[in-house]
């Protein structure tokens, strides 16, 4: 595949031609320049667009608009997530549901990693339980793991986990890692491992039906005619379904429990047999509701641990197998309530955490403690009143990710992407994403023409014909659009709630643009640049939470270096309520 196969697949997008087929054909591109060295690139050439008169859009150039002021975010009951239950508990399992009233329910979750689980009683542990002879020796094994997720949801039911002691110890020597592969996967410990969304979806793409002039031998004597040919694009149907709700933890709460990681800080190199040494990345996750899980909603640790620690002191060793010594890649991430997660909200922590890294630890290596979670993509509404105990500079609450994006966005949010992108192109390199110098003349000319992302396709030949030049083309909206699908909250596979769960703002009625679940690690990070391009001063995160997506770190506070937090955004009227200063979850009284 070459570029011109790229150019012409969105050409034909914009003509209304099997938008299915350029999302395949954007996807395996990204792929391809992903996996070559950027000298290597091939250097970008402009898309060709058909050419018509514009004349007609003369007089809309004397209504040039100035950019959309931003709004203050509107804070109120919204801001908590909605999945975070504010009423009673719920004292008969719900139609769909499997109840947990034991620890071994608790335990048989893992046997169905699909379910819909509600806890309907408190469990408790003894110290027996983790002992040789109990009924979990040596201590808890997580449920789901990075390789097999946990693709359902948890309700907690406003109950309690007392007792629970989690151990994950390192696995096995250095010899059986490399004969086993182990040396390659990454470890999540808590309650849960690993838990997702479900990445099980099917898709389906409307376009419009398109006519194109061709010729064509009719009659077989060798003379061509010109014929016109209809084509309706392929129609597939699109279920989402649990997108953004499953992988959730919601309304629980641990007590009196532990958590211990050994993670192995010694890795055998790797050779693919061509002579060329590998990375090797090694991820230690761990927090005591989850090592990583995409929703955290509701839930609170006290009186817990939370504990890191390597197992020896090397992170370099010689390759057994020949070839060049490999240097590993080291990641740990630990939180009080999760180590991973995408969104953490309403959520607190007592947590007294610590993370121990071997004493010749490269600077390439990556530490994230944080008092409520190591990495996120967004962290709301929520407070840590524990400890980190930590070498190195970490952050004392969440460290945002910089390579994820919004899977809800609000259609004034694409709108904004929409026309930011739109003459965004790249060097003669093919690598480096600029601006014509015209760039700002050019995007309010279109924003007064009135272009959205729901009408952009009918004007494309006129944003090409605009700036006459094939790099600056909206090639790169129309990338960022290809993996977005616009939802229509009246006509929705999306229950409202979940939408609910993603904004600070009421919902009900909000055109959503939702992110593809399949999209790749290495299409985020293609997303991100985009974005990152769309908003070179970094103000993307405030800009989306301007608008009500939650995206980014807020209303999230540390008692202990601000004891008098004004808990702003907290709903003191369902969600919290105050108790000697500080919120608790009503949930749980």
């Amino acid at each position: 595949m070459n570029d011109n196969d790229l150019k012409a697949a969105f050409s034909r997008l914009t003509e209304g031609v099997d938008p299915g087929r350029v999302t395949e054909t954007v996807r395996a591109k990204t792929a391809e320049l992903s996996s070559v060295p950027r000298a290597e690139r091939k250097e970008y050439t402009g898309m060709k667009g058909r050419t018509r008169k514009i004349a007609a859009l003369c007089c809309a150039l004397v209504a040039v608009l100035t950019a959309v002021a931003a709004a203050a975010p509107v804070i109120g009951n919204y801001l908590n997530a909605r999945s975070v239950k504010t009423a009673e508990r719920l004292t008969e399992v719900p139609e769909g549901w499997i109840g947990v009233y034991s620890v071994e329910d608790l335990d048989a979750v893992r046997n169905d990693l699909r379910g819909y689980y509600i806890l309907m009683e408190d469990l408790f542990f003894e110290e027996e339980d983790f002992r040789d002879g109990g009924r979990f020796p040596g201590g808890w094994t997580p449920i789901g793991t990075r390789l097999d997720p946990f693709y359902g949801i948890f309700d907690g039911n406003g109950h309690t986990i007392d007792g629970l002691a989690i151990s994950v110890p390192a696995p096995g020597s250095d010899e059986e890692r490399f004969e086993t592969n182990n040396y390659l996967e990454s470890e999540y410990a808590g309650l849960f491992g690993y838990a997702a969304s479900n990445p099980e979806t099917e898709s389906e793409i409307f376009g419009a039906v398109y006519e194109e002039e061709v010729e064509m031998d009719i009659n077989g004597d060798g003379i061509l005619d010109k014929v016109t040919v209809t084509t309706e694009p392929e129609r597939r149907l699109l279920h989402f379904g649990d997108w953004g709700q499953s992988g959730t933890i919601r309304n629980l709460r641990l007590e009196n429990g532990s958590l211990r990681m050994v993670y192995p800080a010694k890795i055998y190199g790797l050779n693919d047999n061509s002579g060329v040494g590998l990375y090797a990345l090694k991820f230690a996750c761990a927090g005591p509701v989850a090592g990583y899980a995409d929703y955290v909603l509701g839930c609170e640790a006290v009186n817990f641990t939370v504990s890191l620690e390597p197992a020896g002191d090397a992170l370099f060793s010689e390759n057994t197998v020949g070839g060049p010594i490999v240097k590993e890649v080291l990641g740990l991430a630990a939180g009080g309530i999760a180590g991973q997660s995408y969104l953490i909200d309403s959520c607190h922590s007592g947590a007294e955490i610590s993370v121990s890294v071997p004493g010749n630890m490269p600077e390439d290596c990556e530490v994230n403690a944080g008092g409520i979670c190591g990495l996120a993509t967004a962290c709301v509404t929520s407070y840590f009143d524990g400890s980190v105990d930590c070498a190195g500079d970490v952050p004392d609450l969440c460290r945002i990710r910089t390579d994820d994006v919004p899977r809800f966005l609000p259609a004034d949010v694409m709108d904004e992407i929409t026309l930011r992108l739109l003459y965004v192109g790249v060097d003669p390199t093919g690598t480096v994403l600029i601006r014509p110098e015209n760039y700002d003349e050019l995007t309010e000319t279109v924003r007064s023409w009135g272009v959205t992302s729901e009408n952009l396709y009918e004007y494309m030949e006129d944003i090409r014909a605009l700036v006459g030049n094939g790099r600056f083309d909206g090639f790169q909206t129309l990338k960022f659009h290809a993996f977005y699908r616009s939802d229509d909250p009246f006509d929705s596979d999306i229950s409202a709630d979940t939408v609910q769960d993603h904004y600070t703002e009421e919902a009900a009625g909000m055109r959503t643009y939702i992110l593809d679940p399949e999209i790749k690690p290495r299409e985020y990070r293609e997303l991100s640049r985009l974005i990152t391009a769309a908003f070179p001063d970094g103000d993307f995160k405030d800009f989306c939470r301007e608008r009500g997506v939650k995206y980014g770190i807020y209303y999230v506070y540390d008692l202990g270096k601000d004891p008098e937090c004004s808990f702003e955004g907290f709903d003191f009227e369902s969600v919290w309520f105050l108790e000697d200063g500080t919120p608790v979850l009503r949930i749980f009284r």
